[in-house]
């Protein structure tokens, strides 16, 4: 998985963390309402999609993360979670982010926003849907 730690003379600190688990919301991919343009100082969504089954909710599956893939020059893996809208109406997408989560220290802990995307077009989830999200990380040597 997408993972970097630490080692200090008497602890393991996980250091930057993106495979949450269902329903966690402090880091991974997160699904959002807002249309604001990304900016510079932005560390969150505009308007974030709470983990549940409620109005305006929708359940957070668990992140997966693909093995790294080589090919040729091109070296990849994919990040991905599903969203299903449970809520009884349509909840429109229009922004997504990846989100990772950092703890220097027992007692210090942070959640870090990599990316955040507003969508060239809604993406309307309708009730009993799943919405899947990959981001694809890579580089080319």
């Amino acid at each position: 998985g997408f993972c970097i730690w630490a080692y200090t003379a008497s602890s393991i600190f996980n250091i930057l963390k993106a495979d949450a688990g269902t329903g966690d919301v402090t880091h991974g991919i997160r699904v959002g309402t807002g249309s604001t343009a990304p900016g510079p100082t932005d560390y969150n969504l505009a308007s974030p999609i709470a983990h549940g089954t409620g109005s305006g909710q929708m359940e957070h599956g668990t992140v997966s993360i693909d093995s790294t893939i080589i090919d040729g020059s091109q070296t990849y893996f994919r990040i991905v979670r599903t969203f299903t809208n449970s809520s009884g109406a349509t909840i429109t997408v229009r922004e997504i982010a990846l989100i990772i989560y950092t703890q220097i220290s027992t007692s210090s802990k942070a959640s870090i926003m990599l990316a955040r995307d507003v969508l060239a077009s809604a993406q309307d989830v309708l009730n009993g849907q799943t919405l899947t999200v990959r981001y694809i990380i890579s580089v080319t040597t």
